[in-house]
C-alpha cells in the first residue's frame, strides 16, 4: 500500500496544477475537474467490498489495481496543452478505479487475520498509518504478515521525489529557454499566476517547463503503480474465507 498511497497522493496534488498551470483554470475550477478521479474511486471503493467477499484473493486486487494505476498514470504522462477535456477525463477514471480498487484491501486482509478480540488493534495499525514490526503475541502470527503500511509516510516520499524531479525538470526547461531570467522565478511563481508574471512569450515557455515537469512527475507514479502490481504477486494467493470476510464486514 505505500506505493499505492504514494502514487494516488502525487496524482492527487500535481493533477490540479496540471489544470492550474496547462489550462489555466483557478483553484475551483481544477477541484471540479478532480470529481474524474473521485467519483470512479467512490464507486470503485463500494464495488471492491462486494467483489472482496465473492473473491477472497488478495494478490489479485493489488495486480489489477496496480495494473490499472499503471495504465492510468501512463495516459496521464502523455498529456499536455492540447489535451481535451474527454482525454484527461478518461485517464482521471482509469486512475481512481485502481486506487478505489485497492483502498481497502490491506485494512480488509488484517481485519480477516486476527481474532476478532484483535480487530480494534489492526484497525488502528492500518487507519492510523505507521509502520512497526508487530509481535505476534500481540496480534496473531498472521498479521505479520499482511505488512502494516505507512500510507501517510508512503504519500510523503512519494511527494517528496516527485517534488525534486518536477522543480529539477522547471528549472532546466527555465535556464535553457530563458537564460536573461532567474531561474528562482520559475519556482517562486504560483500556478495560476504564471500568466501575470510573465509576459505572453514568456508564460508560454513557462508552461512548457510545467508540461515537462509534470512528465517526470506521471513517470514517477506510472513505476510506483506498477511495481506494487508486482510486489502483490508475492502475497498469499490462498482464498479468504468467505464466512471469515462476512464475520469482519458484521464487526464480529
Amino acid at each position: 500500500m505505500v506505493f499505492f498511497s504514494g502514487s494516488y497522493f502525487v496524482v492527487l496534488y500535481y493533477l490540479p496544477i496540471y489544470f492550474q498551470a496547462v489550462h489555466n483554470a483557478n483553484p475551483i475550477g481544477s477541484g471540479v475537474r478532480m470529481l474524474a478521479l473521485i467519483i470512479p474511486l467512490t464507486f470503485a471503493a463500494i464495488a471492491q467490498g462486494f467483489a472482496f467477499t465473492k473473491v477472497g484473493i488478495v494478490p489479485l486486487f493489488w495486480l489489477a489495481g496496480g495494473s490499472l494505476g499503471a495504465i492510468g498514470s501512463g495516459l496521464l504522462y502523455t498529456m499536455d496543452e492540447a489535451t481535451g477535456p474527454g482525454r484527461w477525463i478518461g485517464f482521471q477514471i482509469l486512475v481512481g478505479f485502481a486506487v478505489g480498487l485497492t483502498t481497502q484491501v490491506a485494512l480488509q486482509n488484517a481485519q480477516v487475520q486476527v481474532r476478532s478480540e484483535d480487530l480494534s488493534q489492526a484497525t488502528a495499525i492500518i487507519n492510523c498509518e505507521f509502520n512497526c514490526c508487530v509481535h505476534t503475541s500481540e496480534l496473531g502470527a498472521t498479521l505479520t504478515k499482511t505488512v502494516p503500511v505507512c500510507l501517510t509516510i508512503g504519500g510523503s516520499f512519494f511527494i517528496s521525489a516527485a517534488q525534486c524531479g518536477f522543480n529539477n525538470q522547471l528549472v532546466k526547461h527555465f535556464v535553457a529557454n530563458l537564460p536573461e531570467l532567474d531561474p528562482a522565478l520559475a519556482l517562486s511563481t504560483g500556478a495560476t499566476q504564471i500568466r501575470t508574471a510573465f509576459t505572453p512569450e514568456q508564460a508560454h515557455i513557462v508552461v512548457d517547463g510545467y508540461v515537462d515537469g509534470l512528465k517526470t512527475v506521471f513517470a514517477i507514479t506510472t513505476a510506483a503503480f506498477g511495481f506494487a502490481a508486482l510486489v502483490g504477486l508475492l502475497g498469499s494467493w490462498k482464498r479468504l474465507s468467505a464466512e471469515d470476510i462476512k464475520r469482519v464486514q458484521d464487526g464480529g
